[in-house]
């Protein structure tokens, strides 16, 4: 995946390798497949609108821009934009502040968006575009308070119902297989 810089993420990690974090605005159509990869920082997903489906340690989520998804540094992971999607992609250096762990394992989390923790992300992202010295020790704090919430919060399950009937179970699998399909109704029942 391109960041809005045109760069990949794990480009933009190896080119500012000392950074405490990076943060881009990514865009992604209708459809698009950000192919299985990981990246050797942590990485907060949030959608400002839109609808991502991602895949990580086993698990199917739906990020809507009421959530977003903590994906711990070295975890393998895919996403599916349901719809045209912005999102807000956080990447966090683990080298700086503590590592984001429960008994010992990188925690994989999906937690509600609250106006704190948006209030919070897009702080994070001014510091970043500040680029001072000075910013730096206010996004390592920032950064921390970051962690708080993540690790504080419930996290966020949606449950998705597959359904029973033969004939919505068809189109339930076509577009879970195929997001990109954009059939009305008369022609799915054609």
């Amino acid at each position: 995946m391109l960041t809005s810089q045109g760069l990949s993420a794990n480009t933009l990690i190896t080119q500012n390798q000392h950074a405490p974090a990076l943060i881009n605005t990514i865009e992604m159509h209708k459809g698009f497949i950000d192919k299985l990869h990981q990246h050797h920082w942590h990485q907060l997903i949030f959608p400002i609108q839109g609808l991502i489906q991602t895949e990580a340690g086993g698990y199917q989520f739906l990020v809507p821009h009421t959530t977003a998804i903590f994906i711990p540094a070295g975890v393998d992971h895919e996403s599916i934009a349901i719809t045209d999607t912005t999102f807000i992609g956080l990447y966090i250096n683990p080298g700086y502040g503590r590592s984001y762990t429960c008994n010992g394992e990188q925690q994989l989390k999906q937690v509600s968006m609250t106006p704190f923790l948006k209030e919070l992300i897009l702080m994070i992202k001014q510091q970043y575009q500040s680029e001072s010295e000075l910013s730096q020790g206010n996004t390592l704090r920032l950064l921390e308070v970051l962690y708080d919430q993540i690790h504080t919060s419930e996290s966020f399950k949606f449950k998705l119902l597959i359904p029973e009937d033969r004939r919505i179970k068809v189109i339930f699998e076509r577009l879970t297989e195929q997001p990109e399909l954009d059939l009305t109704l008369s022609k799915w029942g054609k």
